[in-house]
């Protein structure tokens, strides 16, 4: 019997090699899924979209679940966006009760890998149950001090989702941020002018804003927002308005401006618009710095 010892050409190991990688990546479990080349990244409200989408670049692709004229004081998730969560990678939310139902919404994902960003827990907190859902008022993203906090922590949740991308979410956000700190500045020239300081808005959302730049929020028709005053809430608002020589009073895009309007000519004063939310669509109000430099525009016309 005679024994053969058999050597494989050079070049026939590498063809055996290539159909060995072939087949491995026909065959399920063995195989390596293939490298995102994007982040889902989840949130609320287009504002705070548009400071994760600063921070994340090209890396991310990022979805407000509110949509433009939409409050999410009163917004229920749609069973599509229910599904959207199983499939995200960030799931970025304000805090302090705004996103009333985004427990809901992660108790059905079943995403076990979805990272978790709450920017209310690095924040220090204004406000009180009485005015809002959760405990403090979750209105943070209206200063653009703490908008430079936000930008911080999206950049970790995002350099934790997408280790390989971290050099460019830090190059980013420090791009970004140096826009913030203009903005912070260009505010606080803007403000601290003002000789008239008190303005009444149409719900508590201008806290920050206000403890952060010096203005006064005197007082809010609603109590929440969808839910409105009664006929003694609006005669004591109409008193204080008075009382405290309050010269503007401020609707939102986002609600009916009928009751302010009431509210303003009882008082005699007059009316105008802040808006929380901003509008991708609305060029004025397409960023989230375009949307605060018009805020602050507006009050600084009312309060002159």
């Amino acid at each position: 019997m005679i024994k053969m010892k058999i050597v494989a050409r050079p070049a026939l190991s590498v063809m055996i090699l290539a159909l060995l990688a072939i087949t491995a990546g026909c065959s399920g479990k063995e195989a390596t899924a293939p490298k995102k080349d994007k982040l889902i990244v989840v949130t609320s409200i287009f504002p705070v979209a548009d400071i994760i989408r600063n921070v994340g670049g090209k890396r991310i692709e990022v979805i407000a679940l509110v949509q433009p004229g939409q409050s999410p004081h009163t917004y229920e998730p749609l069973p599509r966006e229910m599904e959207l969560m199983s499939r995200a990678d960030v799931f970025a939310t304000v805090g302090f009760g705004l996103e009333f139902w985004a427990d809901k919404m992660l108790a059905n994902a079943q995403n076990p890998k979805l990272i978790k960003l709450v920017y209310a827990d690095y924040v220090k907190p204004v406000g009180s149950a009485d005015e809002h859902e959760g405990k403090y008022n979750p209105h943070i993203w209206l200063s653009p001090k703490i908008a430079m906090v936000m930008a911080e922590k999206t950049r970790d949740a995002l350099s934790r989702a997408m280790p390989a991308a971290a050099p460019e979410f830090a190059a980013n956000c420090e791009a970004y941020t140096k826009e913030l700190k203009r903005l912070d500045a260009w505010t606080i020239s803007r403000l601290s002018k003002l000789k008239n300081r008190k303005f009444v808005s149409f719900h508590s959302a201008w806290d920050y804003l206000s403890r952060d730049y010096g203005i006064v929020q005197a007082g809010s028709i609603e109590e929440f927002p969808g839910k409105e005053p009664t006929p003694e809430k609006l005669a004591r608002l109409v008193e204080e308005t008075r009382k405290l020589r309050v010269k503007t009073i401020f609707a939102e895009p986002q609600f009916n401006p009928k009751v302010a309007e009431t509210l303003a000519n009882e008082a005699g004063v007059s009316v105008a618009t802040l808006d929380p939310m901003g509008d991708p669509n609305t060029p004025d109000r397409n960023t989230y710095i375009k949307l605060m430099e018009y805020n602050i525009k507006s009050l600084e016309k009312a309060l002159k």
